[in-house]
Protein backbone atom coordinates (compact mmCIF):
# COMPACT_ATOMS: atom_id res chain seq x y z
CA UNK A 1 0.00 0.00 0.00
CA UNK A 2 1.60 3.59 -1.16
CA UNK A 3 2.24 5.93 1.61
CA UNK A 4 0.24 9.06 1.31
CA UNK A 5 1.41 10.91 4.25
CA UNK A 6 3.17 14.01 2.86
CA UNK A 7 5.45 16.32 4.33
CA UNK A 8 3.35 18.56 6.53
CA UNK A 9 1.30 15.40 8.12
CA UNK A 10 5.07 13.82 8.98
CA UNK A 11 6.36 16.75 10.92
CA UNK A 12 3.23 16.87 12.59
CA UNK A 13 3.30 13.75 13.75
CA UNK A 14 7.12 14.15 14.59
CA UNK A 15 5.98 17.15 16.91
CA UNK A 16 3.09 15.03 18.33
CA UNK A 17 5.34 12.24 19.31
CA UNK A 18 7.83 14.26 21.06
CA UNK A 19 5.11 16.41 23.13
CA UNK A 20 3.79 12.84 24.55
CA UNK A 21 7.41 11.95 25.33
CA UNK A 22 7.98 15.30 27.25
CA UNK A 23 5.25 14.61 29.09
CA UNK A 24 5.65 11.08 29.87
CA UNK A 25 9.18 12.15 31.63
CA UNK A 26 8.17 14.95 33.27
CA UNK A 27 5.54 13.31 34.82
CA UNK A 28 7.49 10.66 35.89
CA UNK A 29 10.22 12.58 37.39
CA UNK A 30 7.47 14.47 39.54
CA UNK A 31 6.20 10.63 40.58
CA UNK A 32 9.80 9.43 41.65
CA UNK A 33 11.19 12.51 42.95
CA UNK A 34 8.65 13.58 45.25
CA UNK A 35 6.86 11.01 48.11
CA UNK A 36 3.47 12.26 47.14
CA UNK A 37 1.29 12.25 44.11
CA UNK A 38 -0.44 15.17 43.24
CA UNK A 39 -3.75 15.99 44.04
CA UNK A 40 -6.75 16.06 41.53
CA UNK A 41 -10.04 17.14 41.31
CA UNK A 42 -11.56 13.39 41.57
CA UNK A 43 -9.80 12.41 44.73
CA UNK A 44 -11.69 10.11 47.52
CA UNK A 45 -10.99 13.14 50.09
CA UNK A 46 -11.84 16.77 50.46
CA UNK A 47 -10.22 18.76 52.93
CA UNK A 48 -10.46 22.37 53.46
CA UNK A 49 -7.71 24.50 55.78
CA UNK A 50 -9.49 26.44 58.20
CA UNK A 51 -6.90 27.57 60.53
CA UNK A 52 -2.91 27.34 60.93
CA UNK A 53 -0.55 26.12 58.63
CA UNK A 54 -0.35 22.36 56.85
CA UNK A 55 1.94 20.82 54.65
CA UNK A 56 0.61 17.97 51.44
CA UNK A 57 3.53 15.81 52.20
CA UNK A 58 6.21 16.52 54.14
CA UNK A 59 6.54 19.59 56.00
CA UNK A 60 10.00 20.73 54.59
CA UNK A 61 9.78 19.29 51.22
CA UNK A 62 5.79 19.38 50.79
CA UNK A 63 3.10 21.44 49.42
CA UNK A 64 2.09 24.00 51.83
CA UNK A 65 -1.88 24.37 51.69
CA UNK A 66 -3.75 27.32 51.00
CA UNK A 67 -5.94 29.06 53.94
CA UNK A 68 -9.56 28.70 53.12
CA UNK A 69 -8.80 26.27 49.71
CA UNK A 70 -10.17 23.17 49.15
CA UNK A 71 -8.22 19.90 48.47
CA UNK A 72 -8.87 16.83 47.13
CA UNK A 73 -7.15 13.65 48.19
CA UNK A 74 -5.91 10.38 46.89
CA UNK A 75 -5.03 7.27 48.63
CA UNK A 76 -1.66 7.36 50.41
CA UNK A 77 -1.59 11.32 50.60
CA UNK A 78 -0.26 12.72 53.42
CA UNK A 79 -1.19 15.78 55.59
CA UNK A 80 1.51 17.08 57.99
CA UNK A 81 1.89 19.79 60.51
CA UNK A 82 5.83 21.67 61.74
CA UNK A 83 7.36 21.29 64.61
CA UNK A 84 5.84 24.72 65.64
CA UNK A 85 2.66 24.50 63.53
CA UNK A 86 -0.98 22.98 64.27
CA UNK A 87 -4.01 22.85 61.62
CA UNK A 88 -7.75 23.12 61.70
CA UNK A 89 -9.20 21.04 58.50
CA UNK A 90 -12.64 20.63 56.96
CA UNK A 91 -13.33 17.16 56.46
CA UNK A 92 -15.93 16.14 53.82
CA UNK A 93 -18.62 18.26 53.97
CA UNK A 94 -19.15 18.57 58.23
CA UNK A 95 -16.45 16.72 60.21
CA UNK A 96 -13.76 18.36 61.46
CA UNK A 97 -9.77 17.76 62.19
CA UNK A 98 -7.73 19.06 65.04
CA UNK A 99 -3.51 18.36 63.87
CA UNK A 100 -1.20 19.17 66.96
CA UNK A 101 2.37 20.13 66.17
CA UNK A 102 4.62 17.45 64.40
CA UNK A 103 1.37 15.51 63.52
CA UNK A 104 0.32 13.78 60.51
CA UNK A 105 -2.13 11.13 58.67
CA UNK A 106 -2.31 9.47 55.83
CA UNK A 107 -5.49 8.27 53.30
CA UNK A 108 -5.92 4.72 53.31
CA UNK A 109 -7.88 2.29 51.56
CA UNK A 110 -10.56 0.41 53.38
CA UNK A 111 -9.95 -3.50 53.58
CA UNK A 112 -13.83 -4.84 51.66
CA UNK A 113 -16.07 -5.30 52.48
CA UNK A 114 -15.46 -1.82 53.94
CA UNK A 115 -15.52 1.34 51.97
CA UNK A 116 -14.96 4.42 54.13
CA UNK A 117 -11.25 6.12 53.36
CA UNK A 118 -9.04 5.45 56.81
CA UNK A 119 -7.42 8.32 58.35
CA UNK A 120 -4.20 7.02 59.32
CA UNK A 121 -2.36 8.30 62.37
CA UNK A 122 1.03 8.27 61.72
CA UNK A 123 2.07 10.41 64.25
CA UNK A 124 1.55 13.05 67.13
CA UNK A 125 -1.64 13.62 67.96
CA UNK A 126 -5.26 14.52 66.35
CA UNK A 127 -9.02 15.07 67.84
CA UNK A 128 -11.98 14.65 65.55
CA UNK A 129 -15.32 15.70 65.62
CA UNK A 130 -17.58 13.47 63.67
CA UNK A 131 -20.88 15.11 61.91
CA UNK A 132 -21.02 12.04 59.87
CA UNK A 133 -20.13 8.51 59.75
CA UNK A 134 -18.47 8.52 56.25
CA UNK A 135 -14.63 8.62 57.39
CA UNK A 136 -12.59 6.13 60.30
CA UNK A 137 -9.76 6.87 61.88
CA UNK A 138 -7.02 4.47 62.31
CA UNK A 139 -2.89 3.80 62.91
CA UNK A 140 -1.18 0.43 61.98
CA UNK A 141 2.85 0.35 62.67
CA UNK A 142 5.01 -2.19 63.57
CA UNK A 143 7.57 -2.16 66.33
CA UNK A 144 10.53 -4.95 65.98
CA UNK A 145 11.35 -6.96 69.11
CA UNK A 146 14.04 -9.47 69.80
CA UNK A 147 12.47 -12.62 68.73
CA UNK A 148 9.29 -11.29 66.41
CA UNK A 149 7.94 -7.90 64.85
CA UNK A 150 5.19 -6.60 67.19
CA UNK A 151 2.07 -4.82 65.41
CA UNK A 152 -0.59 -2.32 66.51
CA UNK A 153 -3.55 -1.71 64.35
CA UNK A 154 -6.29 0.38 65.61
CA UNK A 155 -9.32 1.40 63.70
CA UNK A 156 -12.16 3.50 65.13
CA UNK A 157 -15.48 4.77 63.44
CA UNK A 158 -18.17 7.23 64.87
CA UNK A 159 -21.08 5.58 65.89
CA UNK A 160 -23.27 9.02 67.00
CA UNK A 161 -23.30 12.05 64.96
CA UNK A 162 -21.53 14.45 67.13
CA UNK A 163 -18.86 12.30 68.70
CA UNK A 164 -15.60 13.77 69.40
CA UNK A 165 -12.53 11.61 70.51
CA UNK A 166 -8.63 12.24 70.07
CA UNK A 167 -6.13 9.53 69.42
CA UNK A 168 -2.41 10.35 69.63
CA UNK A 169 1.06 7.92 69.60
CA UNK A 170 3.72 8.16 72.37
CA UNK A 171 6.51 6.08 73.03
CA UNK A 172 4.91 3.20 70.69
CA UNK A 173 1.37 3.31 72.46
CA UNK A 174 -1.69 4.13 71.15
CA UNK A 175 -4.58 5.93 73.44
CA UNK A 176 -8.01 6.87 71.89
CA UNK A 177 -10.37 9.02 74.82
CA UNK A 178 -13.47 9.87 74.07
CA UNK A 179 -14.82 13.46 75.09
CA UNK A 180 -18.29 12.84 73.81
CA UNK A 181 -20.95 10.58 72.06
CA UNK A 182 -19.89 6.76 71.09
CA UNK A 183 -17.16 5.16 69.15
CA UNK A 184 -16.99 1.69 67.85
CA UNK A 185 -13.15 0.99 68.00
CA UNK A 186 -11.32 -2.64 67.21
CA UNK A 187 -7.88 -3.02 68.44
CA UNK A 188 -5.41 -5.95 68.01
CA UNK A 189 -8.43 -8.41 67.60
CA UNK A 190 -10.76 -6.66 70.65
CA UNK A 191 -13.49 -5.30 70.01
CA UNK A 192 -15.61 -2.54 72.11
CA UNK A 193 -17.53 0.65 72.28
CA UNK A 194 -16.22 3.56 74.22
CA UNK A 195 -18.32 6.03 75.64
CA UNK A 196 -18.08 9.43 77.15
CA UNK A 197 -14.76 9.48 78.95
CA UNK A 198 -13.81 6.01 78.00
CA UNK A 199 -10.55 5.45 76.85
CA UNK A 200 -8.65 2.39 74.97
CA UNK A 201 -4.67 1.68 75.45
CA UNK A 202 -3.04 -0.12 72.34
CA UNK A 203 0.07 -1.43 73.12
CA UNK A 204 2.36 -3.21 70.32
CA UNK A 205 1.51 -7.32 70.33
CA UNK A 206 -0.89 -6.58 73.03
CA UNK A 207 -4.88 -6.45 73.21
CA UNK A 208 -6.40 -3.39 73.47
CA UNK A 209 -7.25 -2.46 76.84
CA UNK A 210 -10.70 -0.35 77.61
CA UNK A 211 -10.82 1.74 81.08
CA UNK A 212 -14.43 2.59 81.47
CA UNK A 213 -14.43 5.97 83.54
CA UNK A 214 -13.19 6.49 87.16
CA UNK A 215 -16.55 6.30 89.41
CA UNK A 216 -16.47 10.11 91.94
CA UNK A 217 -15.86 9.37 95.15
CA UNK A 218 -19.13 10.40 96.93
CA UNK A 219 -18.56 9.37 100.46
CA UNK A 220 -16.40 11.78 101.27
CA UNK A 221 -17.82 15.01 100.57
CA UNK A 222 -21.12 13.74 102.29
CA UNK A 223 -19.72 12.79 105.23
CA UNK A 224 -17.20 15.96 105.69
CA UNK A 225 -20.67 18.36 104.37
CA UNK A 226 -23.13 16.96 106.64
CA UNK A 227 -21.45 17.75 110.18
CA UNK A 228 -20.41 20.91 108.81
CA UNK A 229 -23.99 22.24 108.48
CA UNK A 230 -25.18 20.37 111.41
CA UNK A 231 -22.99 21.96 113.97
CA UNK A 232 -24.81 25.43 113.99
CA UNK A 233 -28.28 24.12 114.65
CA UNK A 234 -26.99 21.55 117.23
CA UNK A 235 -25.66 24.31 119.27
CA UNK A 236 -28.79 26.42 119.38
CA UNK A 237 -30.89 23.48 120.81
CA UNK A 238 -28.56 22.72 123.96
CA UNK A 239 -28.49 25.59 125.03
CA UNK A 240 -32.25 26.19 124.27
CA UNK A 241 -33.34 23.41 126.84
CA UNK A 242 -30.41 24.15 129.49
CA UNK A 243 -32.93 27.20 130.20
CA UNK A 244 -35.93 25.43 129.74
CA UNK A 245 -34.73 22.77 132.37
CA UNK A 246 -33.27 25.08 135.35
CA UNK A 247 -37.27 25.57 137.27
CA UNK A 248 -38.15 22.45 136.73
CA UNK A 249 -36.63 20.78 140.42
CA UNK A 250 -37.26 24.05 141.83
CA UNK A 251 -41.06 23.73 141.42
CA UNK A 252 -41.12 19.92 142.25
CA UNK A 253 -39.12 20.19 145.66
CA UNK A 254 -41.44 23.22 146.74
CA UNK A 255 -44.73 21.90 146.32
CA UNK A 256 -44.54 18.02 146.47
CA UNK A 257 -41.75 17.38 149.17
CA UNK A 258 -42.77 20.00 151.95
CA UNK A 259 -46.53 19.42 153.09
CA UNK A 260 -45.45 15.53 153.52
CA UNK A 261 -42.96 15.87 156.79
CA UNK A 262 -45.37 18.59 158.65
CA UNK A 263 -48.50 17.08 158.31
CA UNK A 264 -48.10 13.67 159.05
CA UNK A 265 -46.32 13.39 162.14
CA UNK A 266 -48.61 15.64 163.80
CA UNK A 267 -51.37 12.99 163.81
CA UNK A 268 -51.60 10.32 166.59
CA UNK A 269 -54.23 7.75 165.27
CA UNK A 270 -56.69 6.67 167.87
CA UNK A 271 -59.60 4.21 168.29
CA UNK A 272 -62.01 7.67 168.24
CA UNK A 273 -60.12 9.79 166.32
CA UNK A 274 -60.83 11.35 163.33
CA UNK A 275 -58.61 13.54 160.71
CA UNK A 276 -60.87 16.56 161.03
CA UNK A 277 -60.47 19.20 157.83
CA UNK A 278 -58.05 22.24 158.31
CA UNK A 279 -60.42 24.34 156.83
CA UNK A 280 -64.04 24.61 156.57
CA UNK A 281 -65.52 23.00 153.34
CA UNK A 282 -66.85 24.98 150.58
CA UNK A 283 -70.70 25.86 150.98
CA UNK A 284 -72.80 23.10 149.61
CA UNK A 285 -74.36 23.53 146.70
CA UNK A 286 -76.72 20.26 146.97
CA UNK A 287 -78.18 18.78 149.99
CA UNK A 288 -75.02 17.18 152.09
CA UNK A 289 -73.79 13.60 151.96
CA UNK A 290 -74.56 11.49 155.17
CA UNK A 291 -72.11 12.05 157.72
CA UNK A 292 -68.93 9.18 157.26
CA UNK A 293 -68.56 6.73 159.83
CA UNK A 294 -65.54 7.68 161.71
CA UNK A 295 -62.36 5.58 161.13
CA UNK A 296 -61.24 2.67 163.32
CA UNK A 297 -57.79 1.39 163.24
CA UNK A 298 -57.82 -1.51 161.56
CA UNK A 299 -56.76 -4.98 163.43
CA UNK A 300 -53.46 -6.39 162.83
CA UNK A 301 -53.93 -8.83 160.10
CA UNK A 302 -52.28 -11.76 161.96
CA UNK A 303 -52.23 -12.50 165.70
CA UNK A 304 -48.44 -12.44 167.12
CA UNK A 305 -47.34 -15.84 167.25
CA UNK A 306 -47.27 -17.80 170.42
CA UNK A 307 -44.55 -17.83 172.93
CA UNK A 308 -43.82 -20.99 174.92
CA UNK A 309 -43.10 -19.42 177.94
CA UNK A 310 -45.74 -18.96 180.73
CA UNK A 311 -46.60 -15.82 181.88
CA UNK A 312 -45.66 -14.42 185.20
CA UNK A 313 -47.75 -14.96 188.09
CA UNK A 314 -49.66 -11.81 188.83
CA UNK A 315 -49.02 -9.80 191.70
CA UNK A 316 -51.31 -7.90 193.72
CA UNK A 317 -49.80 -4.28 193.94
CA UNK A 318 -52.68 -3.22 195.75
CA UNK A 319 -52.65 -5.63 198.90
CA UNK A 320 -49.96 -3.99 201.56
CA UNK A 321 -47.15 -6.49 202.36
CA UNK A 322 -48.51 -8.44 205.91
CA UNK A 323 -47.29 -7.37 209.47
CA UNK A 324 -43.68 -8.19 210.33
CA UNK A 325 -43.35 -9.31 213.87
CA UNK A 326 -41.52 -6.55 215.10
CA UNK A 327 -39.92 -6.10 218.79
CA UNK A 328 -42.89 -3.73 220.34
CA UNK A 329 -41.07 -1.22 223.26
CA UNK A 330 -41.84 -2.28 226.33
CA UNK A 331 -42.14 0.32 229.10
CA UNK A 332 -39.06 0.77 231.16
CA UNK A 333 -38.98 1.40 234.99
CA UNK A 334 -38.55 4.45 235.10
CA UNK A 335 -41.28 5.08 232.39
Amino acid sequence: MPNTQGPFQKRLLAITGQVFLALVVATTGFLFGCSEAPASSSGVLSIRLEDGVAWLGDASTGIQLGQGKSLDLNWNQTIRTGEDQSATLLVGDSDRLWLDPSSGFRVISPIPPEQRPVLRLLEGRLRYRAESNRYMLGTRFEVPSELRILVTDLTVAPVETGAEFQMLIEDDVVTVIVSKGEIAARGNGVSENLFTDWRAIVRPGEPMEVIPPRLPDTPTPTVTSTPTGALIPVGSATSTATATLTPTPTLTATFTLTPSPTFRPRLSPSATSTLAPTEPPPPPTQPPPPPAPTRTPAPPTQPPPPTDTAPPPPTDTLRPPPPTNTVRPTLGAGS
